[in-house]
């Protein structure tokens, strides 16, 4: 796997997450992402596995109140 880390603003419900990092793959492994029904993976991961320092979405709603 390979990508870049990129910034947007995420809604959840009625709760906006300003300046969220998150990783944009550009390339995967095998073609199992092809054939998903989605377009993509909200981290929902612990702090410790986080790339490059990003703070995961839910980690940001409680940060940001």
């Amino acid at each position: 796997l390979t990508g870049i880390l990129g910034y947007d603003t995420v809604r959840v419900g009625n709760i906006d997450i300003t300046h969220q990092e998150f990783g944009l793959s550009i390339t995967e492994p095998g073609n199992f992402l092809y054939y998903a029904k989605f377009d993509g993976i909200v981290g929902l991961g612990y702090p410790n596995y986080a790339v490059s320092g990003a703070t995961a979405v839910f980690d940001n709603m409680m940060n940001q109140g």
